[in-house]
């Protein structure tokens, strides 16, 4: 395990990025949720050993270790990836996108067809630029988040600021609080505390900025197709899992040429960090 690397990927900027499982694995892809950072995929070390597998995890820009990048869109995501990849001497990999990392797999998908396989997707966030999506989530903190960072983000960042500055205890009991399932909940409440909030606030690193840029990105269209993603894509939704209604992960799958929909039982929205190895299945 290895949490703190940065990697320098066009002469200026750096990537954040996390190596959980084994050194010398096959190496996997995993993009973050949001609110969050590269340390969330902590709980799938073992499972990743287990299975040969090398996880790397990335921060996005402005969060934990990664440099800000102003204005960042959707599709600017592959282009970093394409750059770590060339760095790292990866020719190809899978990816893992958990939650809002979800989008930045299939963006990475989408653009960089010859670099990119598999793509496993868990508790995805579908496009909310249309009309009622935004309502559709269960998240009290997305509800808010969204319009807040487009419309007033020196507003959401004060909510986010406020949020850190209740602690690590607060942030728990929020959670166990917010999340609606019984799964989640038994996931939070079970491990330590660091392993349930150490991912916040490591997003909160360099400040709230690259919070609330991430989510003008999460909230604004997409900038493709699902239909122009040729890989398989194995759409993967936590039996318990009502952050988003399931018809819309159903609808994911559907719109994707080679997609998937798969429910994984006894989990919720977390399902890779309670279930990692049944996740990490759908890539053998």
């Amino acid at each position: 395990m290895q949490e703190g690397r940065t990697v320098r990927i066009d002469g200026q900027r750096v990537l954040g990025v996390a190596e959980y499982g084994d050194p010398d694995g096959r190496p996997v892809l995993y993009f973050h949720g949001g609110l969050s950072s590269r340390l969330d995929a902590r709980p799938t070390d073992q499972a990743c050993r287990q299975k040969a597998i090398k996880l790397l995890s990335v921060d996005r820009p402005g969060i934990g270790l990664s440099d800000p990048m102003p204005g960042r869109r959707l599709l600017d995501w592959p282009k970093d990836i394409e750059r770590l990849l060339d760095v790292l001497g990866i020719e190809t990999a899978d990816v893992i996108g958990w939650s809002g990392g979800a989008p930045h797999a299939l963006a990475c998908a989408a653009v960089l067809p010859e670099r990119i396989g598999t793509v496993v997707t868990i508790g995805a966030l579908v496009p909310v630029d249309k009309p009622g999506r935004v309502k559709e989530i269960k998240l009290l903190a997305d509800r808010i988040l969204f319009p807040l960072s487009r419309h007033a983000p020196l507003l959401a960042a004060c909510v986010m600021q406020a949020t850190r500055l209740g602690g690590r205890h607060m942030l728990r009991r929020s959670l166990l609080r917010s999340l609606p399932s019984a799964a989640d909940r038994a996931l939070v409440s079970s491990g330590s505390l660091a392993d349930a909030t150490d991912f916040f606030f490591e997003a909160m690193r360099q400040g709230a900025g690259g919070i609330v840029a991430d989510y003008v990105v999460m909230g604004a269209p997409w900038g493709f197709d699902p239909a122009d993603v040729s890989q398989p894509v194995h759409v993967v939704q936590g039996a318990e899992d009502d952050m988003l209604p399931r018809h819309r992960g159903i609808e994911l799958a559907e719109a994707l040429p080679k997609g998937t929909f798969h429910l994984l039982e006894d989990a919720g929205h977390y399902a890779f960090h309670r279930r990692p190895a049944a996740v990490l299945a759908f890539l053998e």
